[in-house]
């Protein structure tokens, strides 16, 4: 995957990561300690939203890492910086989005499973020294219950869209695949016919001088040879593409078997 192509993909998703970000620095105070490697432990996270299309399970495990060793060196050192920021929410509900999306459902309960107790246990670190937290425990699991819960319907949603995008590519290549065929067919009837006519047409011409001229049928054998040797290259040529058209990378182009028939 190119720069270009990845920006095009995740460039709205870096540009609201890095706009929570920014919001998440000018609404806590500068003078909060530990506030640094809060925003470090973000960044990483974010980061590992970034990348989470095209690495889901890999970037849900990561993530979780991220979010719990930063929480607990910030609860070893005793800083008290509260709740996960909005740019870490918003990096989960896109992680939790990728899981689901990507994954199947089987595969996806484990990375999507470890990222919500990451999410748990950085949460209770980060807040078990604030003494308001604990009256609001269950405002804080209810909103993270909503943020899963969306997340997650809006994955099954693309993943949804994505198969039934995947069903009509291939109903649209299957039948392209079948004109191609029908195109084939006729070019080889027209083939077909031509060098079948012509060996007729030079056979008649063949008998009926022979009549006159003992030597016109010896003459006449090089020249079916040569017409029935072209016949058989050109149906050669496109049996084969007519054999091969279930891959379009490989469809061999008929003009080459025709050209001649076209041109006489």
């Amino acid at each position: 995957m190119t720069v270009r192509s990845w920006m095009r993909r995740q460039g709205p998703v870096a540009v609201l990561l890095a706009t929570l970000l920014a919001w998440d620095l000018l609404s806590i105070p500068g003078a909060v300690p530990g506030l640094t490697w809060m925003l470090v432990g973000a960044l990483v996270t974010c980061g590992f939203a970034l990348v989470a299309d095209d690495r889901p399970a890999r970037a849900a495990v990561g993530a979780a890492v991220v979010l719990v060793v930063a929480a607990a060196v910030l609860s070893s050192a005793g800083f008290r910086v509260g709740p996960l920021t909005s740019a870490e929410y918003a990096a989960v509900a896109i992680l939790i989005v990728a899981v689901v999306r990507r994954l199947d459902p089987r595969t996806a309960a484990a990375p999507a499973g470890v990222l919500l107790l990451g999410v748990v246990l950085a949460h209770l670190l980060r807040t078990r020294e604030l003494a308001a937290w604990p009256k609001l425990w269950w405002y804080d699991t209810a909103e993270a219950a909503v943020l899963v819960l969306v997340a997650a319907a809006f994955g099954g949603y693309l993943r949804h869209r994505d198969r039934e995008q995947a069903r009509a590519t291939a109903r649209a290549e299957a039948a392209a695949r079948q004109r191609e065929r029908l195109l084939l067919a006729r070019e080889l009837h027209d083939v077909v016919a031509h060098h079948v006519g012509a060996l007729v047409s030079h056979a008649q011409a063949a008998r009926a001088a022979g009549a006159g001229d003992p030597g016109a049928g010896r003459r006449a054998m090089p020249v079916l040879e040569t017409t029935g040797r072209q016949a058989l290259d050109a149906m050669r040529r496109l049996v084969t593409t007519l054999r091969d058209a279930d891959d379009a990378d490989d469809m061999i182009i008929v003009e080459p078997a025709t050209q001649d028939v076209r041109s006489k």
